[in-house]
């Protein structure tokens, strides 16, 4: 038996039903008793609105089929209080988080669930204020995952799903006076989860705000304003209302419409009532209202344009009158003036073809997981400006609300995702009519929620979902709706998974994207579509940059092809946050848990942790490459040497002059600071550029040392995002000169004997350091060092199928079994070393050598080192050593890239300079402890332990890292806790480590930036003082 009669017919498993009794999707509108209410826009302050979070009583079934009648009349005996809006399986309620990436969290097959099903049952009550009496009430629930039922007073009001848009419901009917009860029954697993299968934690309950909000017989409905910009500073404003009256006789009503400006002024009126005789305005429809819509045109005087840069924003307040001029309700929404088109292969936004600086943003927070607080969205939204990104794709769903408010007054690009990924049925079910409607229903409810923001410049029809007739159905709607904005689709581009057709087929998918948006091409691959194929769309990456633990390597030559390729327009890196959950061990130590941290019987492990900042929002080192590759200024030296550094200083930005910022120059000669002062920025438009002079002479080359010229630009003045000061972009340019440092090898005859600090030998196999007073340097021996704990994208640790990707050739080449199997000392003539090493790995491959020679030389030692590794290895991750530090070298200096972590290709942003840290500041705490802390192009590193200071040069630049944790320990922890404190430290010093590359999900490392089997000379000159 179901606990209702609507219940027996499980909709929960009907796709042809996305709802019941659920009221026509539209904006997000609050009925205001007057204008100055509407105009303000804070629903609170209406009478005629009530919000309903707060603590509800819960209880957690099994199943639907274990809820009875009595569930829903009366709160269940064993109920519990809950949180709304939350996650229940974020509330211990005993039903947890489940990732998966592709993967279904069950086997059986659309449109059907697990018969163990949790089914949690909400109860609340509501007294309605006493103006309601009469008028019509709804109930608006702005997200419940993933299906629900709805009951009042025990009766059965209706039914929905889509956990990503709003259900509202006209529970007029079902109210009395008094007290009256609310039950919300809501199932876990539905068929609208096979259309949720979206890369992200699965979660259940009522996550976002619930609310009632009271209109009078006579409504507005909905409301559309679409504003854009004409020639000579003008604007058209063109709006739709929509009304509704619930009695089929009524008199004739009016409306008003009034546009006011941000700071609240009256930019355009109608007040005239009751007639069509409006200056300025273009009827197509009568003033009288009954469930009609009223459409009219306005030109808008001198107005401000709306852009990520200027995000200027007018309010339109209407208000429905009756006869006698009384207002029944006022009605407000906010909008921007701005023009969304493409041309010549280029989207343009107010006539300018903009850069997305994109990322893709799943909503998530640590502690309540997909339940977000306003205080999260802006903290998300200053970094975004803070570190020059433009654009979010909302992946892959809408957002709760405000997020969309908050990108309007802030300016962010968005790209609105419907909440529609198939992922599991990639190629099915967009083609199975089962679910025409839920697509059709998905996509409607979230355009007409979010309809007036001008910070949307594209529709998503979704995400990884294959392309069908589904889509198509999509696509027209959209079209025929609203022309104000672009099509955006991934698989419609992507032809393979069943799609049947080439890549790059010219027009491919044009009819569901206006845009070419692939992900995780390849730059050769980008610069071929923008060069190579007559395709008229402009290329824009949905995802690219996989951002997997350490990675993001190559951005810098992604946006060379973007700035330099015509019809290449940026993209969307993926992901912005590490969706870890807050989790303790059990003695208490937090950490961040993903995929089968809470048993899941099938789950995708860490392929959830994917983004360029941590949970709590701390930038991961990516960041800084993020921010400086997309800085809206650019420098570049024009002068040669021995004349007056002049550069050329080129203005990024899209509509905005440069004379907010302010700039600060400083001249590094070997790393550190010789001069400083004001860079007098010159007044340039957007695009302009203009030669500069700096009061420095480039000096004339010198052999040893090497000049840089540092740029710091900041904002003049706070902004909504920043403080007063915030390094907005910075460049260093080289101005003359190379580092050098000569080695002496000469021996011990120009060696000071009485002066020497470090000496070497040789202890079985083990090559040790000791100080002038016998004390060890060293915890083991000095060894060859190809191993480094894999990074995600070097192979994912915990998936089967890795044994293409580099962690999988690099176990099976047994790399991380390097072992001696044999030492020879060569000679021992005046304290001169000469070893050679052999070394083993798995069976079957043949040895490495190492060759050393170790000489004395002034106060230390020169190593020589010669490695031969045969060309049946595969790709190395490092070639160099390893010295395994005695206790207590914290102190760490050096001159090189930094300050933060750097590889071969992610260090564009890592500027040459001396550097003074700790070695536990070296240690990147990526929720998968993986390789971290590397510094590359370092001239010379030192460590101190507070008595003995250990330097290493180097004749050429080298690479290095600092860290209290071997690679073997990171390798073998699933979390940051699994790691235990010590006071040891593990100094690399590389002659070259492979870059990160995206392979987890994407391009696998750049050839330029790998390192090949092959015969490798690198020399040290290790000192102590």
């Amino acid at each position: 038996m179901y606990f209702s009669p609507l219940a027996a017919h499980k909709p929960w498993i009907q796709p042809e039903l996305p709802s019941i009794s659920t009221i026509p999707p539209r904006s997000t509108l609050f009925p205001f008793a007057d204008i100055e209410s509407a105009l303000e826009r804070n629903p609170e302050k209406s009478p005629w609105f009530m919000n309903l979070k707060g603590h509800w009583d819960f209880l957690l079934k099994e199943k639907p089929e274990d809820v009875s009648p009595e569930d829903i009349k009366m709160v269940p005996l064993k109920s519990r209080k809950i949180k709304v809006p939350a996650n229940w399986t974020m509330e211990d309620t005993g039903d947890y988080p489940w990732y998966t990436n592709v993967q279904m969290p069950f086997t059986v097959k659309p449109p059907h669930v697990p018969e163990k099903n949790p089914t949690g049952i909400y109860h609340t009550s509501f007294n309605l204020p006493g103006g309601w009496k009469n008028r019509r009430t709804v109930i608006h629930f702005d997200g419940v995952e993933s299906a629900f039922f709805l009951y009042i007073n025990g009766e059965e009001v209706g039914f929905s799903k889509d956990s990503r848009t709003p259900a509202a419901f006209d529970i007029s009917t079902y109210l009395k006076e008094g007290e009256n009860s609310l039950c919300a029954v809501v199932i876990r697993w539905s068929d609208g989860s096979f259309m949720e299968d979206q890369d992200h934690w699965w979660m259940a309950g009522i996550y976002r705000d619930v609310y009632l909000y009271s209109t009078d017989e006579e409504r507005i409905a909905d409301l559309f304003v679409k504003c854009e910009p004409l020639p000579e500073g003008k604007g058209s404003m063109e709006i739709s209302v929509q009304t509704d009256s619930i009695n089929e006789a009524h008199e004739v009503f009016g409306l008003s419409g009034t546009l006011y400006d941000s700071a609240g002024n009256i930019k355009w009126d109608c007040p005239e009532l009751g007639t069509t005789r409006f200056r300025d305005i273009r009827h197509t429809d009568s003033d009288k209202i009954g469930g009609r819509e009223i459409r009219f045109t306005a030109v808008i005087e001198d107005i401000r344009m709306w852009s990520s840069e200027h995000p200027e924003l007018y309010t339109f307040v209407t208000a429905l009158h009756k006869p006698d001029g009384s207002i029944v309700e006022a009605v407000s929404c906010r909008s921007g003036f701005r023009k969304v088109e493409i041309k010549n292969r280029e989207l343009l936004i107010n006539g300018k073809a903009v850069m997305i600086k994109g990322v893709n943003r799943h909503e998530h927070e640590p502690e309540t997981g997909k339940t977000v607080s306003r205080e999260g969205m802006i903290k998300d939204i200053e970094l975004l400006k803070q570190f020059n990104f433009n654009a979010v794709r909302t992946s892959h769903y809408p957002n709760t609300p405000e997020w969309y408010e908050l990108c309007d007054e802030y300016g962010i690009y968005l790209v609105d995702e419907a909440n529609i990924e198939t992922h599991d049925y990639y190629d099915q079910i967009c083609r199975d009519p089962r679910f025409s409607s839920a697509f059709l229903n998905r996509v409607q409810r979230m355009v007409h929620r979010d309809k007036n923001h001008p910070s949307i410049i594209m529709w998503s029809l979704g995400n990884e979902s294959g392309y069908g007739a589904n889509h198509d159905a999509c696509a027209g709607w959209i079209r025929r709706f609203d022309d104000s904005r672009v099509l955006h689709y991934e698989g419609a581009v992507r032809p393979e998974w069943g799609q049947g057709t080439p890549v790059h087929k010219t027009g491919w998918g044009a009819f569901a994207t206006d845009i070419y948006c692939p992900m995780y091409e390849t730059v050769e691959e980008m610069v071929h579509f923008a060069t190579e194929t007559e395709d008229h769309r402009p290329y824009i990456a949905c995802e690219y940059s996989h951002a997997m633990g350490n990675s993001n390597g190559s951005l810098k030559d992604y946006w060379h092809a973007f700035e330099t390729t015509h019809g290449l327009q940026g993209g969307f890196i993926w992901d912005w946050v590490d969706q870890g959950l807050t989790k303790k061990t059990e003695d208490g130590r937090e950490y961040w848990a993903y995929g089968g941290d809470y048993n899941e019987a099938v789950h995708d492990s860490d392929f959830c942790i994917n983004g360029l900042i941590w949970p709590d929002r701390t930038p991961h080192p990516a960041m800084w490459e993020c921010k400086y590759l997309k800085q809206p200024v650019s420098f570049t030296l024009s002068s040669g040497e021995g004349r007056l550094t002049t550069v050329q200083v080129r203005n990024k930005q899209d509509f905005t002059n440069m004379d907010w910022l302010k700039g600060e120059w400083e001249l590094l000669k070997n790393g550190e600071i010789q001069s400083s002062g004001i860079l007098r920025l010159p007044s340039l438009d957007p695009e302009e550029m203009m030669e500069i002079s700096l009061p420095v002479s480039i000096p004339a080359a010198i052999n040893g040392f090497e000049y840089f010229l540092n740029i710091k630009v900041r904002v003049r003045e706070s902004k909504s995002w920043c403080e007063k000061d915030h390094l907005l972009a910075e460049e260093q340019l080289r101005l003359s000169g190379n580092y050098s440092f000569a080695l002496n090898t000469a021996g011990p005859e120009n060696t000071d004997k009485t002066a020497a600090a470090v000496t070497a030998f040789l202890e079985g196999n083990n090559l040790l350091l000791k100080d002038k007073e016998g004390k060890n340097l060293l915890k083991t021996g000095l060894e060859l060092n190809l191993w480094r704990a894999a990074t995600d994208n070097d192979g994912i640790r915990e998936w089967s199928g890795q044994e293409d990707k580099p962690l999988g050739k690099w176990l099976k080449a047994g790399l991380h079994k390097l072992r001696v199997s044999n030492t020879e000392l060569m000679t021992q003539n005046h304290r001169i070393l000469e070893i050679k090493k052999k070394y083993s790995t798995a069976d079957g491959m043949p040895e490495i050598t190492m060759n050393q020679k170790i000489i004395p030389s002034g106060k230390g030692i020169v190593i020589e080192t010669e490695v031969m590794i045969p060309h049946e290895y595969p790709s190395l991750p490092r070639i160099g050593l390893i010295l395994p530090l005695e206790d207590n070298f914290e102190q760490l200096n050096w001159y090189g890239r930094g300050p933060h972590e750097n590889y071969i290709d992610r260090d564009a942003s890592a500027f040459y300079g001396i550097y003074r840290q700790s070695v536990t500041e070296q240690f990147v705490p990526y929720i998968l402890p993986q390789e971290c802390g590397n510094h590359s192009s370092t001239r010379w590193v030192e460590l101190s332990d507070g008595n003995r200071t250990l330097k290493i040069e180097a004749d050429r630049s080298f690479e290095f890292s600092a860290l209290h944790h071997s690679a073997e320990d990171l390798y073998a922890s699933r979390h940051v806790t699994d790691l235990l404190e010590k006071k040891e430290t593990w100094l690399t010093l590389d002659m070259a480590q492979r870059g990160l590359g995206t392979g987890s999900c994407g391009p696998q490392t750049r050839t330029e930036y790998e390192i090949s089997p092959g015969v490798y000379r690198f020399d040290f000159f290790i000192s102590l003082f």
